[in-house]
Formats: structure tokens, sequence, C-alpha cells
């Protein structure tokens, strides 16, 4: 397994790009959108991937906003998932963002499926609201960033 910073010029970015879509959004009818590409582009937004069997298995995008690091999506293909690899990308982009941001702390309005998953990152209900985001329900979750996550 190889975890991988991209940005979106690499190869490997199209290839998380299409992850995302096949795991994330054609399951709710749902494409990726040239805009979306577009502010992928910026540079308040960071790519990872986690590549394994010369393949994207899991790839994570963040957005770095004034008072917050937001994960905007995670996604791990079927055949990968509860192997760890989702862990791992994130756990890795923590760290590293953490290193750069240290003040921010790490925000995600998770689908009420991956609630357990972020708890068992070390997340928390920020707030009790339920919110309905493209047709599901959410939960605003975060992740205050501790002196451990900013070591080298």
């Amino acid at each position: 397994m190889e975890i991988i910073n991209i940005n979106t010029k690499n190869r490997l970015y199209q290839d998380s790009l299409a992850l995302r879509e096949k795991v994330l959004r054609k399951p709710l009818g749902l494409e990726v959108s040239s805009e979306q590409i577009k502010n992928e582009s910026l540079k308040n937004y960071h790519h990872y991937c986690v590549k394994k069997d010369n393949a994207v298995v899991a790839a994570l995008t963040m957005k770095i906003n004034p008072s917050s690091i937001q994960i905007c999506q995670i996604a791990t293909l079927n055949n990968y998932q509860c192997k760890g690899y989702g862990s791992a990308v994130l756990e890795y982009a923590e760290k590293e963002l953490s290193r750069l941001f240290p003040k921010k702390g790490f925000v995600v309005f998770s689908r009420i499926n991956s609630v357990s998953f972020y708890l068992k990152m070390g997340y928390e209900f920020k707030n009790k609201k339920t919110y309905t985001i493209i047709g599901l329900d959410h939960r605003l979750m975060k992740k205050t960033v501790t002196k451990t996550m900013c070591r080298v």
C-alpha cells in the first residue's frame, strides 16, 4: 500500500475522481460536475490516494477553510472496504495537514452510514442536528488537532 499526496494535474487525480464518482455519486444517480473539478484545482484543496496492486483503491479530498479543514469526500472501492485503507489515508492526511495548519481542527458532514467510521477515527458530533445533503441525512462531526498529530 502506498499513500500519495496528489494534485489535479496528476493522472492519479483522474483515477481518484473516477473512484469517488463510482462509490459516492453513481449510486445516487449523480455525476461529478465540471464546477466541482474546477473548484478542486484551487490551492485550498488537498487530494490523497491509496495505491494497491497498481491501482487507486481509496481517495480523499480535503478543503482548507478559514477556521477548519473539511473532509469533502473519502471513498474506498467496495472490494477494499473494511481493510484499513480509508483509515490509513485519513490518518496520513490529518497528520500532514495538522503540521501545515496546527490551529485548525477537522470537520466533516458525515453520511449517517459513515458515522461509526469517523467515531472510530476520533471524531465527535459538533451538534445534535441532522442535515439533508444530496438527499441523504448527514451529521456534522469534528476533530481537534492534538500535539501528537503535529509531530513529524
